[in-house]
């Protein structure tokens, strides 16, 4: 995952993140509790069937546990934007790329600053997906994760909490 935070990789981390962002989604959308998202999960895995997380409902319940909108639906549009292979995909591709290959002083450091957002970005999508996966939160199906079978968790979530309060 290092490799990816790396400024030439940058492009590549876009869609490193989306993968990230829509397991997360599509984690918490089968975790709810109901017969009319398990029919639409049972939809999904029929020919033709398409995958698409419910951002709204999911924002809404988020909203309700944490008072704040997540903006899942919004995010999920620019992150696709960015990740799928499109004229603007394939615009910031080569940007990045002609960037780092141009001679010039004080590129390092302007990279530098330019990724720091992504890897704060990259650490929310990390943690953000791992509270999908070990939350059990009322409304949701239980997964009964078991902490102690998970010893990292806990670390990653306080060392990524006290490097993203340092870059706000």
């Amino acid at each position: 995952m290092g490799c990816m935070l790396k400024p030439n990789t940058r492009d590549s981390l876009d869609v490193l993140m989306r993968a990230y962002r829509e397991s997360r989604d599509l984690l918490m959308t089968f975790r709810f509790d109901n017969q009319g998202i398990r029919n639409k999960v049972h939809g999904w895995f029929l020919p033709n069937g398409a995958w698409k997380p419910e951002h709204t409902r999911v924002d809404t319940f988020l909203e309700r546990l944490s008072g704040s909108d997540a903006e899942l639906a919004k995010r999920w549009k620019i992150q696709s934007a960015l990740a799928h292979p499109t004229a603007l995909a394939a615009r910031n591709s080569t940007a990045v790329a002609c960037a780092w290959a141009a001679p010039g002083k004080g590129i390092a450091q302007s990279y530098a600053d330019k990724m720091q957002p992504k890897i704060d970005d990259y650490l929310v999508s990390v943690g953000t997906l791992i509270v999908a996966a070990t939350v059990d939160a009322p409304g949701w199906i239980r997964l009964d994760c078991d902490d102690a079978r998970m010893p990292n968790v806990e670390p990653f979530r306080l060392q990524a909490a006290a490097l993203l309060s340092g870059h706000r």
